[in-house]
């Protein structure tokens, strides 16, 4: 089946190619070495060569053309086609160019599986993580990760990638040790939330004693057929306190609960809603006294940084820092969005502001030139639905 990529991405990559090309001294060794060094059957190789004209900007529009229509590259089905020629590219191209591909890549989904994560790993591409597709709409029939989380984003501000890479500063050299330390007692509150024999984790925190808050898509996922969330939140475990040790390894100090077995679903909203599900926990997490997020209106505008604690790839838990990330507040529709080059957060993670409350529940991103877009659920939305449940 062919891929389909954004129509401007095409052509950011459609000129990156020329300029490979062009500065190679002979356009036509160029594109021929190319495709020699990709790992296609031999005779895809032989219909590539095919495309070779003697117009470099012709020759690299119909190479594009011709790997988009191949779709998947059955000599590794965690590749594109287009994706198995990019990745001979990544080495030959310049800082700026290396990502706009490797965005390109990711927004694209032109890598999978394994491939997506070492890519990931080399080069430090921020990953998304808790939407699942499935390889079928490739023609494979697996489930992998994407380069994108929760629900689809209606970005409301500008799309100009320059404007929006401009509105990071660089995060100052010194961090105030109070802000620090008051981080840290937030990250009490926050949870690793895991489905029992499903690859989707999610992050959740607890907003009072035995009450934890995350996204509905991470219990029920609106793209996945059959996603029971009952089911999903019987099968439910919450890790407080999934940190690293000094030795870098996990802390053996994890704790882990269950949901509360007769009634674990309190409250909730759709994912093309507020996209929040209230969970009741297990009575044990009273008697441990996790300190819960207690909410205050604040007020929030343009510009101001947004600080996430979350479990990104359920890994242990992480803290991303932006100094001015937030590109628009738009409170008749509940929302927040931001951008960030840091790593992909978890959905369902607490943003905060720079004095530490809660502002948002983070539900979703897509990967841009620059980095990310980001989107979140503003608390201000939520917290009248759920005030009465948390005064108990």
């Amino acid at each position: 089946m062919p891929t389909d990529i954004n129509l401007d991405h095409k052509h950011i990559l459609i000129d990156v190619i020329i300029e490979q090309a062009n500065t190679s001294g002979d356009d036509k060794e160029y594109f021929k070495d190319w495709i020699r060094r990709a790992e296609f059957p031999k005779r895809w190789k032989s219909s590539a060569f095919g495309q070779i004209v003697n117009n470099s900007e012709f020759t690299a529009r119909k190479i594009v053309d011709w790997a988009l229509a191949k779709g998947i590259n059955p000599e590794n089905t965690n590749l594109t086609t287009l994706g198995t020629l990019l990745k001979s590219l990544l080495s030959q191209v310049g800082l700026e160019e290396l990502r706009s591909v490797l965005a390109i890549i990711v927004a694209n989904q032109l890598y999978m599986g394994s491939d997506m994560e070492d890519l990931s790993s080399r080069y430090k591409v921020p990953l998304p993580m808790n939407c699942l597709v499935t390889k079928a709409s490739f023609s494979i029939g697996e489930t992998v990760d994407t380069a994108a989380s929760g629900p689809e984003i209606n970005w409301l501000g500008t799309s100009d990638e320059a404007r929006l890479e401009g509105w990071l500063r660089r995060d100052p050299v010194y961090l105030d040790v109070g802000f620090i330390k008051s981080a840290i007692e937030r990250t009490a509150s926050v949870c690793l939330i895991e489905i029992s024999g499903k690859r989707r984790p999610g992050t959740g925190f607890l907003i009072a004693p035995d009450l934890v808050i995350t996204n509905y898509h991470v219990l029920e996922h609106p793209d996945l057929s059959g996603d029971d969330k009952d089911q999903n939140a019987r099968d439910t475990v919450l890790r407080f306190g999934y940190i690293t040790d000094p030795q870098g390894r996990p802390s053996d100090t994890v704790k882990h609960f269950k949901l509360d077995a007769k009634k674990p679903i309190v409250a909730s909203s759709p994912a093309d809603k507020l996209d929040y599900v209230l969970l009741r926990v297990e009575e044990a997490v009273k008697r441990e006294r996790i300190p819960y997020i207690n909410y205050k209106p604040q007020r929030l505008s343009d510009g101001m940084g947004l600080n996430i604690i979350q479990h990104p790839k359920g890994e242990t838990m992480k803290i991303a820092l932006t100094s001015n990330g937030i590109t628009g507040i738009y409170e008749d529709v509940g929302l927040i969005q931001y951008v960030s080059n840091t790593a992909g957060g978890s959905s369902g993670s607490p943003c905060f502001n720079d004095d530490w409350d809660i502002m948002a529940l983070h539900h979703a991103e897509r990967s841009a030139i620059f980095g990310s877009k980001r989107e979140g659920i503003l608390f201000s939305a939520i917290f009248p639905a759920v005030a009465s449940y948390l005064s108990q």
